[in-house]
């Protein structure tokens, strides 16, 4: 007879015959034992199958989690590491080596046994590296410049992260690096691209200054002889040639005026000079400045200051009654009838900080909305024809833009109106 593959099985037939040869009560209650006996052995059988499939199925989840790792790691764009504290490759994938030069990862974990003395340019920087990991278990975007094989200096960008035991050893590093050579060297020509632009804008905006200064001089003495020649016994025909020269050289004195300015600002030598002044003296002597052109136009020039507006405020007077200028005499050129409103307001005030609003309104041509937003930029106007019908450069509103900002406010256009509110402190006197 075979023997029986399950050495169990076998006993317990062997056992279940021996008890038939009992009593029929106790052959009843032990084959009652042994049907609860092949019970438990069939699921422990069960079980046990399961295990076994479970634990094949996992073995093939790690297998293929393994292989999934090992492509990535040998196919990565990156360069990836693992590296001992002292300095020393653990392992390397084919990025890495063919950053640093090398053709294959052996080769270069043969070629780099002490990663700080051979591999950095500076070993300071493997020292920072080394102590940033140890403070704060990682390191992200660290850059360095290290030596490829043939001796070619690279910048690299390193991501890493100390790996550690369960009781807290260091057991190595890890990570990875990527070449950032191009990135730096365009970085660097962008660098000296804007160096040489600011140059050249400087030695532009020098220029124009120093030209608009030495212009100055003999235009103030044209302006000068002129109005001397007046007081003389003139022709009605002299005295229209000399009304002429006179507006031609104020008008060309006024161009070369924003020019100037408009230099300063560009190289940031314009500045505020606040001081405390009359807000009501000053807007009048700047009203009055523009009513006979006003007048000669056939325009009602106006100005509402209404009584809850501080009259002492600080603040640069002569920069304010600049802008007023610009935009009154601005809606002066471009109305033909009608009237032009400067209104001034109070947005709010806090205590001693106060914030003026300052409106001008026309019955003029107005502004189309789509060319509203280029009024404002240096040498540019709403129309070119109008450009050809008023004259003038486009400085005026750009200066003012600018000296607004540096008050602290704004300026803006509306197709009826122009907005500007610089921020100023109100002392009560």
């Amino acid at each position: 007879m075979k023997t029986s593959p399950f050495p169990l099985i076998r006993q317990m037939a062997d056992w279940f015959s021996h008890l038939m040869a009992k009593s029929p009560r106790r052959r009843q209650s032990h084959t009652e034992a042994l049907h609860r006996w092949s019970a438990e052995l069939e699921i422990s059988n069960s079980t046990l199958a399961r295990e076994i499939v479970q634990r094949k199925q996992v073995e093939q989840e790690l297998r293929q989690a393994e292989a999934k790792y090992r492509s990535i790691f040998e196919n990565a764009v990156d360069g990836i590491f693992q590296t001992t504290p002292e300095g020393q490759y653990l392992s390397v994938n084919p990025a890495l080596a063919c950053i640093y030069g090398y053709e294959t990862p052996d080769e270069l974990m043969r070629s780099l046994t002490d990663i700080g003395e051979q591999l950095y340019v500076d070993t300071s920087r493997r020292a920072e590296f080394i102590r940033l990991l140890h403070a704060h278990n990682t390191v992200m975007g660290f850059e360095s410049q290290v030596y490829r094989r043939d001796g070619k200096v690279i910048w690299i960008t390193e991501t890493a992260r100390a790996v550690r035991a369960e009781n807290g050893a260091l057991l190595y590093y890890e990570g990875i690096v990527e070449d950032i050579t191009e990135r730096k060297q365009a970085e660097e020509e962008l660098q000296k691209a804007k160096i040489a632009a600011e140059a050249a804008a400087n030695a532009k905006s020098e220029f124009l200054a120093n030209m608009s200064h030495e212009l100055r001089t003999p235009l103030n003495g044209v302006i000068g002889m002129t109005e001397l020649a007046f007081d003389t016994d003139l022709t009605l025909e002299q005295h229209e040639y000399l009304t002429i020269v006179k507006d031609s050289a104020t008008s060309l004195l006024e161009l070369l005026n924003d020019i100037l300015d408009f230099s300063k600002i560009e190289v940031g030598k314009l500045a505020l000079d606040p001081i405390d002044f009359s807000l009501r003296d000053d807007l009048e002597m700047a009203i009055k400045a523009l009513a006979v052109r006003a007048h000669k136009q056939g325009l009602e020039l106006a100005c509402h200051i209404p009584a809850d507006v501080p009259d002492i405020v600080l603040g640069d007077p002569g920069r304010l009654r600049q802008i007023v200028v610009n935009l009154v005499g601005n809606a002066i050129k471009f109305t033909h009838q009608g009237e032009v409103v400067m209104r001034v307001s109070v947005k709010w005030q806090i205590e001693n900080e106060i914030c003026l609003h300052f409106t001008v309104t026309d019955t003029g041509i107005g502004i189309p909305p789509e060319k509203q937003h280029l009024i404002f930029s240096p040498f540019t106007q709403a129309d070119s024809s109008t450009t050809r019908q008023f004259g003038g450069t486009g400085l005026g509103l750009a200066i003012s833009l600018q000296l607004v900002a540096m008050m602290g406010g704004e300026i803006r256009s509306g197709v009826e109106n122009l907005i500007i509110c610089p921020w100023t402190r109100s002392r009560r006197i």
